[in-house]
């Protein structure tokens, strides 16, 4: 303790004067023990205002302070004694001298600040602005928040702008941001004056000070950004390493992007990269990402400095780094190898929304890590409640977009998410539908997961890269594989649907959320009516909005879900608009997804022909198929369009996969268009089918292939090219298009193999067979007419009849054809013209009764009796067209009936009202997806583009 001396009394401006010229904390302090009787309210501030400087001035002063704390104690009593009787000048300077010092507002010291703002918010007296400026700046830099007195300093200083220095402007704009008061009236008189007069702000840290203060504030001020750029785009090299960062994150942070400034930031940063702190370095590359500024050669520079020092990185700096590296595109592979080394030891430590960022960054840079996603997921289960709701979905969509799976963590998320569904932003539930969808299919995929799941780190230590192919989520029909666990995702489905339906959140979705909404929900095989119905409600009032993309996702999801009857009409037009600038992929997953709705319309599917020849050799070979098998399954086979496209095909039959052969084979017997360069002698066609492995589904497709074969082997036929008997033709310059060839050609196509061809032959009889009540009231019919009636009559070809009857002394095939079997009211889908057509090259007499006309024939009848003649007329009057005969059965107007059937029909009643054949299945593509990039939905951007937390740089 300093002790008092007997020294020699001094005047008052002496004292000042003595205060002024101490060089040491500790001279001051026994300045202040030797004369402390004599201080009054000037010499008070004065001491404080010397302490404060030399505290700024040497670091050993500062630690002098800092351990001396308690001998300032007494000096701290006569201060709060003395408050208030300070003036103005005083005061401020009292505020800054303790601010200056290092004398933070906590417990003793909290008083002495706490009772300086009372005095200083009361005085009377006129501030001069240096003194607004001082006070405001001491209390920021101490964070003492007191309302009041910045109020007070704000009514001041909005109407005096023009009185104060530069540095004081810099210095009140810098003090309102760190306390987070935003004083807009404030900032724009500030903005104002700064921008007029530029050129008096000579300090180039002030500048970079102004920026940040206005950045923080969330102040937007163009023309001041505008010109603080301009001042410091030339100043770069008179910046710190601090300065630099900061300066960029000040634009990046406003929204205010200089591609002038940034380019002097990027250059003047590269050239002194190992002079920048971690932070530095961090909120460095930051800025350049947010701001969507290329910058290569910095982010290379950064990546090769960082890597040596990642272990003095705060978890906060390493998540800001990860995710600009990944954001910017210029994600280095060894500074992720380092990431993946540094990060899960310091996830226990790391906010949610750290993990959710690195999670993000390593997903979006495409370097699947599986170690460090399993530890993420570890140590995110227990925080999930903590997480906020973008977070939620920013982790699920990274570990759906990285191919990964963490079953506890991504059903905890789902259960989560469920939960929360009504607080989770438009595009947040969009996120999640999408992740869900596309983790559901993850073990239904295990060789691709497998490949995905293979270490970073083990044997070579490469690191595994990412290609853009996500896995199929899906087995057939858009429903999760065979064997594949059960997971929690359709509680939050259920909830989404619910929250689109009774409180319309379909309408906050963004045109690309509406896409993928609808996409997840058939993916994941939830063909819920009221999530459909409210999507189409929306998407129908905004066709406008969407892009070729969305519209064939949506397109393919109605038609997947069974819904395409909502939109598929208003679809059609607008799709006819903009088909002329539609990629290859987007063509097929047109007609794909009408063919598959059942919905044919002639004139878009003419556009989708016309358009398709023109960039045949951009489709991919799934895209081919798709193609093919939607114009077959339509029953549009015209040579125009198959010729050039089976010509195509042949070109990459090798790469082909098992269901693109199997769908495009298929295809072509559909439309019996007769393809030598895919089906030919020297095309390989039957070499590569003997290579693959087939599921029944396509053995089947290959045994009607084969009987199609058989059928046209050894004929003739002049113009190969022109449509056969029925086609429809199209006209005009997509006839021109036409790769008909006059001549005569034989067809001599080889035969699969003897044990592929029987394969084919078992699957297709191993075809299950279901009748319906349809098909028996149809049979009791046929039995009142007096005729023996056979059921299920399976021919040596494999295929099925439905009822065999004899007519006339003719043996004639009846189908019974329920609505699965035409496409819109009347026409039938590919399937049902080759069985017809198929049965009548094998011989058979081939009649349908289709359930439209069978419905029709059968209402309006009270008596039971009327009505089965009216039945039976119907099939007689068939039967005669059929068989070109006019049988003792039919008459004017009579038909002579047998009435006993009619006790057989309730024994039907347990049957379902209509099933398809056995056989129309096998001609069906089991559903195939569009081609991988339409569908696996794109996230919406904000996915991608995940803020990192709040930057703070120091001043």
């Amino acid at each position: 303790p300093l002790e008092p001396r007997q020294l020699p009394p001094l005047e008052p401006r002496q004292l000042t004067h003595e205060i002024t010229r101490t060089n040491t904390s500790e001279q001051l302090l026994e300045l202040w023990v030797q004369y402390q009787h004599a201080f009054n309210t000037l010499h008070i501030s004065a001491f404080w205002n010397r302490l404060g400087k030399l505290v700024r001035s040497s670091r050993a002063e500062q630690t002098w302070v800092r351990s001396n704390g308690a001998l300032m104690t007494p000096v701290r009593e006569q201060t709060l004694q003395m408050l208030p009787e300070l003036g103005t000048r005083s005061l401020s300077n009292t505020a800054h001298g303790l601010a200056s010092a290092r004398i933070w507002s906590r417990p003793p010291w909290s008083a002495v600040w706490e009772q300086l703002a009372v005095c200083a918010t009361n005085q009377s007296a006129q501030y001069q602005p240096q003194n607004l400026a001082n006070l405001a700046w001491a209390y920021a830099t101490v964070g003492h928040k007191a309302p009041p007195l910045f109020e007070m300093i704000e009514g001041e200083a909005r109407e005096r702008v023009g009185e104060f220095a530069a540095q004081g402007l810099t210095n009140l704009a810098w003090a309102y941001a760190s306390v987070g008061y935003e004083a807009p009236e404030l900032f724009d008189a500030i903005a104002a004056y700064a921008t007029i007069n530029m050129t008096e702000f000579h300090n180039t840290q002030g500048l970079v000070n102004l920026a940040w203060a206005f950045a923080t504030n969330c102040h937007p001020s163009p023309a001041l950004f505008a010109s603080i750029a301009r001042m410091l785009e030339t100043r770069v090299n008179q910046c710190t390493s601090q300065g630099l960062a900061i300066s960029a994150w000040s634009y990046a942070t406003a929204g205010q992007a200089d591609s002038r400034l940034f380019n002097a930031i990027a250059e003047s940063a590269l050239a002194r990269v190992s002079s920048f702190q971690t932070q530095g370095l961090a909120n460095l590359v930051w800025a350049m990402a947010t701001a969507g500024h290329p910058a290569p050669a910095l982010f290379a520079g950064v990546a090769r400095e960082a890597r040596g020092r990642l272990a003095e990185f705060q978890t906060q700096g390493l998540a800001n780094m990860a995710w600009a590296f990944a954001k910017s595109g210029c994600a280095d592979e060894a500074l992720f190898m380092s990431f993946a080394r540094e990060v899960p030891p310091r996830l226990e430590a790391m906010s949610t929304q750290e993990l959710a960022n690195f999670a993000w960054a390593f997903a979006t840079a495409g370097y699947a890590a599986p170690e460090l996603f399993a530890a993420i997921g570890d140590a995110a289960v227990s925080r999930l409640p903590e997480m906020k709701e973008q977070e939620l979905a920013n982790l699920a969509w990274a570990f759906a977009t990285a191919g990964l799976d963490h079953p506890t963590a991504i059903d905890a998320i789902a259960d989560e998410a469920e939960a929360r569904v009504q607080r989770l932003a438009p595009q947040g539930l969009a996120n999640l539908a999408w992740a869900f969808a596309i983790v559901a299919g993850l073990s239904a995929n295990s060789v691709k997961d497998a490949e995905r799941a293979a270490s970073v780190f083990g044997g070579t230590g490469a690191l595994f890269v990412m290609t853009g192919d996500v896995p199929t989520p899906t087995g057939a029909a858009g429903m999760p594989a065979a064997g594949a666990p059960r997971r929690r995702f359709h509680g939050y489905f259920h909830a989404l649907a619910r929250d689109m339906h009774e409180h319309g959140r379909a309408r906050d979705m963004s045109a690309q959320g509406l896409a993928i909404v609808s996409w997840a929900f058939a993916t994941l095989g939830h063909a819920s009516p009221s999530a459909f119905a409210a999507l189409g409600e929306v998407i129908l009032a905004r066709l406008d909005d969407l892009s070729a993309l969305g519209m064939t996702n949506i397109a393919w999801a109605f038609a997947t879900a069974g819904h395409g009857d909502l939109i598929f009409d208003q679809m059609s037009v607008a799709l006819q608009a903009r088909l002329s600038s539609f990629k290859a992929k987007d063509i097929a997953v047109t007609a794909w997804s009408f063919a598959t709705a059942g919905r044919v319309d002639p004139p878009l599917f003419d556009i989708v022909a016309e358009r398709a020849l023109g960039v045949l050799p951009e489709f991919s070979t799934q895209g081919l198929a798709n193609l093919a098998w939607a114009f077959a399954s339509v029953a549009r086979g015209e040579p125009e369009l198959f010729m050039p496209l089976g010509a195509e095909v042949a070109k990459r039959l090798s790469t082909l996969n098992s269901q693109e052969l199997a769908n495009t084979a298929w295809a072509f017997t559909v439309s019996d268009v007769r393809c030598n360069a895919l089906f030919g002698s020297g095309s390989g066609f039957v070499q590569v089918c003997e290579g693959h492995v087939w599921n029944d589904k396509q053995l089947c497709q290959l045994h009607q292939w084969s009987l199609w074969r058989d059928e046209v082997a050894g004929q003739h036929l002049v113009h190969p090219g022109l449509p056969p008997r029925g086609a429809r033709a199209l006209t005009g310059a997509l006839a021109a298009r036409a790769d008909a060839s006059a001549g005569e050609v034989v067809w001599d196509w080889p035969q699969l193999s003897p044990a592929l061809r029987e394969r084919a032959e078992r699957a297709f009889l191993s075809a299950g067979l279901c009748p319906s009540r349809m098909q028996k009231s149809v049979q009791h019919a046929l039995e009142s007419l007096g005729l023996r009636v056979a059921e299920e009559v399976r021919i040596p070809q494999g295929y099925s009849i439905d009822l065999a009857v004899e007519w006339g002394g003719v043996l004639v095939g009846v189908e019974v054809d329920g609505p699965s079997h035409f496409i819109g009211n009347a026409k039938p889908t590919g399937s049902t013209v080759l069985k017809r057509r198929q049965l009548s090259a094998f011989g058979w007499q081939v009649v349908s009764v289709p359930y439209f006309d069978w419905e029709r024939v059968r209402t309006g009848f009270d008596d039971r009796f009327e009505q089965r003649q009216a039945e039976c007329a119907y099939l007689a009057a068939l039967l005669d067209e059929a068989t070109g005969l006019r049988t003792h059965a039919s008459g004017d107007g009579w038909v002579a009936i047998d009435c006993r059937s009619l006790l057989d029909e309730d024994r039907g009643a347990d049957l379902p009202s209509y099933v398809d054949d056995g056989e129309a299945d096998p001609a069906d593509p089991c559903h195939a997806p569009p081609d991988a990039g339409v569908s696996h939905a794109e996230p919406p951007a904000g996915a991608t583009h995940a803020p990192p937390p709040d930057v703070h740089p120091a001043l």
